[in-house]
């Protein structure tokens, strides 16, 4: 898993603190608007991040299991939520409009014996896919404290296993196609949970469920896509 090295937070913080400087002069001789732009310019510096791995523009599926029900809502409804959120990321960032349409997982459901034991790169196969987005989910109980009140909430934190497998592969050392490593191996992972205010405003399970599912939608739909991070923040921008 690549990790982006943000710059320095003294780095970016005397970025700041020149762009306030030059700013303030800049006013102080009538430039106003100008001074602005470049005050906003140079304090928000930004890293470009590219796609980790770039997915197929052919049929894909997208297949999430949901391995354990701390979740709180009713069976089947974070994954559906999960690949709802997904879809609609694929869709708005043009990471791949051909995704295999739930109702035929429904059918291969219905007429496949083993369908439980099925392993996602056959799954894929049988559904016509080149590719599948896999990724396990685990959600879990989280201890949310602040302002004196410590309480822990079902289904505010989740972890996810992502996994890319190829649906048309000959043998077992060409199943997986990112992260590269054989099957079975742990894939990329990435953990979300709720900030204070989301799981405390958040009354019922299904909301939780469904807030979990945006935000870890959008961590994973940016491992597929190029995007900007903040040079002094963590956090990603679309």
């Amino acid at each position: 898993m690549r990790h982006v090295r943000p710059f320095p937070r003294w780095l970016a913080n005397a970025v700041r603190l020149i762009a306030v400087g030059v700013s303030t002069i800049s006013i102080a001789a009538g430039c106003g608007p100008k001074a602005g732009a470049f005050y906003w310019l140079f304090s928000n510096p930004k890293i470009d991040v590219p796609a980790e791995f770039t997915l197929t523009q052919g049929p894909i599926l997208i297949l999430v299991d949901v391995t354990d029900s701390e979740s709180g809502g009713p069976e089947g409804t974070a994954g559906d939520l999960i690949t709802q959120a997904l879809i609609e990321k694929f869709g708005e960032h043009e990471i791949n409009q051909r995704i295999i349409p739930r109702e035929k997982m429904i059918e291969l459901r219905r007429v496949e014996t083993d369908y439980e034991s099925l392993a996602a790169d056959r799954m894929g196969k049988k559904l016509g896919a080149e590719q599948v987005l896999f990724i396990k989910v685990e959600y879990a109980r989280a201890r949310i404290a602040a302002e004196g009140i410590d309480e822990i909430i079902s289904g505010a934190s989740c972890k996810a296993d992502v996994r890319v497998v190829n649906a048309k592969a000959a043998t077992r050392n060409e199943v997986r196609l990112w992260p590269t490593g054989r099957p079975g191996t742990t894939g990329h992972i990435i953990e979300t949970d709720l900030l204070v205010h989301q799981a405390r405003a958040a009354s019922t399970p299904e909301d939780r469920a469904r807030l979990l599912a945006d935000q870890l939608a959008d961590q994973v739909a940016k491992l597929f896509y190029d995007h900007k991070i903040a040079a002094h923040d963590d956090s990603p921008e679309s």
